[in-house]
């Protein structure tokens, strides 16, 4: 009988365990699931967090801005909460008044201290680069040796890879290879090279778009809707941002180019700076006739180099949960094209996320 008893109470004792050992992997089950579920809320809460700060810059993006203050408003962050812990950072910066790698003459991008002669033949032989990151091993190979505080991030400052092809100016290689992408076909290509290189020869300009079927002869309306998307005839690079040493650059450029004396440029890019650390360039009318200066052929070329507004740039928000220490972040390249006086509408080209 003792020898029954003592086995009942061992089996209730490991019963007792059994049950402990169930109920604490249940609690630690639980306790895992209910911590999964809290990070997994906290991530949607941060990822939310995201989009507000995106909408939150792509608002500032749809009204005017004033250029004046650029320094201080849009290569600025800008911070808000969103939610008890959850912190977001926006920040903003105008990436189109710059030189284009893809597209802008070689001639005005030898006049960057970090640009050579090999590194122009190692860019003229690739294809179009989709942002300036499949540009990094190329320029970091071939830049200007003899500039030696060269870094990357002076490159990123200088040039971009993001907007259209100006069919007035940009290069006619570039316009090849753009057109090869499209899947435009050789002899449509060679169609389209031939007369632009004749209409510049004569020193004709396109004023849009959509007059280049009526002057390109042979050119068919396949071909050219598939490349008008990436088509311009309008300037990129907004006079109020431009760098003196760059506007000094182009000006010269435009000069040249009507057998006008280049030595100008540098008298003309100081009346134009000193004008803008007053005024907003709103009207290349207003600017002339203010200035005294660019008549003319020269006149119209400022519509082909440059604009008044800014056309592109990067939104990048970092938003975080200071509770659990999750982070996202965005970077999204945005076009900003004007729909009335003072309105933009905006639309999304590159977004990466991490």
């Amino acid at each position: 009988m003792k020898d029954e008893n003592a086995y009942a109470l061992i089996i209730v004792l490991w019963s007792i365990v059994i049950i402990g050992i169930i109920f604490a992997n249940l609690a630690d089950e639980a306790y895992l699931n209910n911590l999964l579920t809290r990070n997994d809320l906290k991530r949607r809460e941060v990822r939310d967090a995201s989009l507000s700060g995106l909408m939150y810059g792509i608002d500032i993006l749809k009204e005017e801005i004033d250029y004046r203050d650029v320094k201080d408003m849009i290569v600025k962050e800008l911070d808000f909460e969103s939610g008890n812990d959850i912190s977001c950072q926006v920040e903003i910066e105008e990436i189109g008044s710059r030189l284009n790698l893809n597209y802008d003459p070689y001639r005005t991008l030898s006049s960057l201290k970090w640009w050579s002669k090999d590194l122009e033949q190692e860019v003229e032989k690739s294809d179009l680069f989709p942002n300036l990151s499949f540009s990094k091993e190329i320029i970091e190979e071939n830049y200007n040796k003899d500039y030696e505080e060269f870094s990357f991030d002076i490159v990123s400052k200088e040039v971009t890879t993001y907007g259209k092809f100006n069919i007035n100016y940009a290069r006619l290689d570039s316009l090849r290879k753009l057109l090869e992408l499209r899947g435009v076909d050789e002899s449509q290509r060679n169609i389209i090279i031939q007369e632009l290189s004749r209409l510049r020869r004569e020193d004709k300009l396109i004023d849009l778009v959509d007059e280049m079927p009526n002057l390109i002869t042979g050119l068919d309306m396949t071909s050219f809707d598939k490349i008008k998307p990436y088509l311009s005839t309008e300037g990129r690079i907004n006079i109020n941002l431009v760098s003196e040493e760059l506007l000094d650059v182009l000006i010269e450029r435009i000069l040249i180019s009507r057998d006008k004396d280049s030595k100008s440029s540098s008298r003309y890019s100081r009346l134009i700076a000193n004008y803008r650390n007053n005024y907003q360039i709103e009207d290349f009318e207003k600017l002339r006739s203010h200035l005294n200066i660019f008549q003319g052929e020269e006149f119209d070329l400022l519509n082909v180099y440059f604009s008044t507004y800014s056309k592109y740039f990067s939104i990048k928000v970092k938003s975080s949960s200071q509770d659990i220490k999750i982070q996202k972040n965005l970077n999204v390249i945005v076009e900003r094209l004007k729909t009335g006086r003072d309105t933009y509408k905006i639309k999304i080209i590159n977004w990466t996320e991490s």
